[in-house]
């Protein structure tokens, strides 16, 4: 027969007897009396009532598997202990070291914390807060607007919205509100006279008179016979040497007869 019987003393506040009570009286008229006055004073049953110190929920365990009802000590409730965040807790109800457990826990409820200008943050209470991604609209000092990620505003920031603008030469251009029209480089083009008097047509507007080449025909003088010739105008004669193409008449010095050749 088995008469094994346990004693329980937790925290000092009680004392729990846990054994077969039918076979402990059969062996004992101790244990009967025992019986009569725990049954007297309904401190008797077939079963261990827990009582839940945070909640006041009772969970009743007759066997071994009754305790994974309260797997943490508790209940089968939600803690709902405040967390250093604020927060209430979501683990299921724990008994032991609730603070040191509630300083541990990262907390996955969604951030309360906002950016400077009021919007939520996107991530978990538990993670720093990144950079805010909220689009907003960006008003530049020059007037213009523009779509911008919040963490991206910058009152002094380049504006890039194309305009146009006058340029010096009297010419218009487009390009970024933020360019310097004094630095663009004008392609227009353009007829510019140049200091030979001529003309010269499809000049960038940009380029010098200083820079540019006369093409067109002009007749100069051979400095070797004197006779015209066709060149380019900017070309100096004096560094070109070509065969004359006028017909003169030579005459020989030896027998005095004349003939027609080129210079």
């Amino acid at each position: 027969m088995n008469l094994m019987v346990s004693f329980y003393i937790v925290n000092r506040h009680g004392l729990f007897i846990i054994g077969n009570m039918t076979n402990l009286v059969a062996s004992s008229g101790t244990w009967g009396q025992i019986k009569s006055k725990l049954v007297k004073r309904s401190e008797f049953g077939d079963c261990l009532t827990l009582r839940c110190s945070v909640h006041g929920t009772q969970t009743r365990v007759k066997n071994a598997g009754d305790f994974s009802k309260v797997p943490e000590g508790g209940c089968t409730l939600l803690c709902g202990g405040a967390l250093p965040c604020g927060h209430k807790c979501k683990a299921v109800c724990h008994v032991k070291n609730i603070e040191q457990l509630h300083q541990e826990t990262k907390c996955l409820q969604p951030c309360a914390r906002t950016c400077v200008r009021g919007h939520n943050c996107k991530g978990k209470c538990f993670s720093p807060c990144q950079a805010c991604t909220t689009t907003v609209e960006q008003v530049l000092r020059c007037g213009h607007s523009s779509q911008v990620k919040c963490h991206d505003y910058n009152l002094n920031a380049r504006c890039s919205q194309l305009v146009e603008k006058h340029l010096a030469c009297g010419h218009k251009a487009e390009m970024k509100c933020y360019e310097d029209k004094s630095l663009y480089i004008c392609t227009v083009s353009v007829v510019k006279k140049l200091s030979c008097g001529h003309e010269k047509s499809n000049v960038e507007c940009h380029k010098k008179t200083s820079t540019i080449s006369c093409e067109k025909l002009v007749m100069k003088k051979n400095i070797y016979c004197g006779h015209p010739m066709e060149l380019k105008c900017h070309v100096d004669p004096a560094y070109v040497r070509v065969a004359c193409q006028v017909v003169v008449t030579k005459k020989f010095s030896l027998c005095g007869h004349e003939v027609k050749s080129m210079y």
